[in-house]
């Protein structure tokens, strides 16, 4: 059994106060369609390089290089970075990174790099790696910003997203392709929403 059969037969008790928020078949033409945005805007003859932000963006980004690949092989590259915000869960106090060192010799004057987001709720993560990109790395030809879910309500930092997956106007706490509840549940291939009226 595949894995999209499994998480279609996922029973109602694996699923306890969890609502079905995107299904796997939207979240692959989200992917898609972000893939083909991201091909429309390389530089001619130059390269992309992802940079997802650790570890709720993996899945995402991982499915992005495969498409991107699938359209010109060998053109795209990835290059993590991990940022863990220390604080409160709305309002970080501070947003800690480790970069993933060689980064600096992939950015190439020909490049297209983007950060890649699992989410951007406050925006503070992704303004700091933002900036981060901007102070270390300044020879992208571009730098843009792919999120699968831009979600509004408890937006605090002002951030241009170029790629956008979803939008999310509810305060939903969202799970599942990479998005944890307290490290859980990110290898569901669906994305769910929390019931807050759900015993946990």
């Amino acid at each position: 059994m595949g894995d999209r059969e499994v998480s279609s037969n996922l029973q109602p008790e694996a699923l306890r106060g969890l609502k079905l928020l995107y299904t796997d078949v939207e979240i692959s033409n989200a992917v898609f369609r972000i893939a083909r945005d991201i091909m429309r805007d390389t530089p001619p003859g130059g390269d992309v390089v992802l940079i997802p932000v650790l570890v709720g963006a993996l899945p995402f980004a991982m499915d992005l290089l495969a498409v991107l690949d699938a359209f010109e092989p060998g053109r795209t590259s990835l290059f993590p970075i991990d940022a863990r915000s220390y604080g409160d869960e709305q309002e970080p106090h501070e947003v800690v990174l480790s970069p993933e060192n060689r980064l600096r010799t992939a950015l190439t004057p020909n490049t297209l790099a983007v950060i890649v987001e699992d989410i951007v709720d406050s925006g503070y993560t992704a303004s700091k790696v933002i900036s981060y990109v901007h102070d270390q790395h300044p020879v992208p030809t571009q730098l843009q910003l792919a999120t699968l879910i831009a979600k509004q309500p408890n937006r605090k930092a002002i951030v241009h997203i170029d790629y956008v997956g979803f939008t999310l106007i509810e305060d939903y706490w969202v799970v599942g392709y990479g998005l944890d509840d307290k490290q859980r549940l990110r290898g569901l291939l669906c994305i769910y929403r929390k019931d807050p009226h759900a015993s946990s």
